[in-house]
């Protein structure tokens, strides 16, 4: 199931706000250029946001950034599907406007939001104030969608949607174990040894190893082997090729150790994994 680009519609506004209303959400697995707020005020079903699968009901926010995979596949008994969407360029107010000091919170969630956003428990607060941008026009929409995303940035509820393997790929960038982990993200499917790494890093393999589990949480195989099932479950999830071919194309070598360790890390083993999405993609 390879995500779909949707070109958001265009309007003389500076963002798109609208009530979409349906039998079911009609957008396949896509993404968007835009970051887009979502309220779901009726349906519920099965929710696919990057290589995750997870549930949503009615009354769940949703917050999704640029470029990120995602689709809403209403359960087999919903006749209607109500959501409440907001969409925006994140530079649609300028280049630098959400740099400004006063925004840095606000920043922050947006940043966030390249992994997705899920606001737990009671939304009613955040609800309203989505249902008023939507409805009111000019200055004020303006207003009421800078009001949101500041309760939103300063709401505790907000958890992320994709596990601590995307955290740790995004939070690292600026660690100076860069040149290691940016080798490992190219040659991930070919055999590696410590020392090659270390070497990368500058470091003894002991030295390079305390660094990396300080500032990872996992021992640099367990990175290593973390990166080879977030691939194959790309290939799954985009392809047809068999799986034995993925475990030894994303560098297994042994296909019970790939089961064993693909079933560790998305609770479900390759097979029914792929399964998982055919189903999704069928009923979408």
């Amino acid at each position: 199931m390879r995500a779909i680009k949707e070109n958001v519609l265009c309007t003389t506004e500076t963002f798109t706000a609208y009530l979409f209303e349906g039998e079911q959400f009609n957008h396949s697995y896509h993404f968007h250029f835009e970051i887009e707020i979502v309220l779901i005020v009726k349906s519920h079903g099965s929710l696919v946001v990057g290589d995750h699968i997870s549930t949503y009901q009615e009354g769940d926010v949703y917050l999704f950034g640029p470029n990120l995979p995602h689709s809403f596949v209403c359960g087999t008994d919903t006749h209607l599907a109500k959501s409440l969407v907001i969409q925006f360029d994140k530079n649609c107010f300028g280049e630098l406007f959400f740099s400004l000091p006063e925004f840095k919170t606000i920043n922050l969630l947006l940043e966030k939001a390249t992994l997705g956003l899920k606001l737990r428990q009671d939304a009613n607060d955040i609800s309203s104030r989505i249902s008023q941008t939507c409805s009111t026009q000019g200055a004020n929409s303006i207003i009421s969608l800078l009001k949101l995303l500041h309760e939103l940035s300063s709401n505790e509820n907000v958890e992320t949607i994709l596990d601590d393997f995307h955290l740790q790929q995004h939070s690292i960038e600026t660690h100076r174990l860069n040149a290691a982990i940016n080798w490992v993200d190219v040659h991930f499917n070919k055999p590696i040894q410590l020392s090659q790494v270390s070497e990368l890093a500058a470091l003894t393999e002991h030295a390079f190893c305390r660094a990396f589990k300080r500032a990872t949480g996992k021992t640099f195989l367990q990175y290593l082997n973390d990166k080879r099932v977030h691939e194959a479950a790309q290939l799954l999830i985009e392809t047809n090729r068999q799986i034995t071919d993925i475990a030894y194309d994303v560098g297994f070598t042994n296909i019970s150790s790939f089961n064993r360790y693909f079933k560790k890390v998305k609770q479900h083993s390759p097979s029914d994994f792929r399964r998982s999405f055919n189903i999704l993609e069928q009923d979408s």
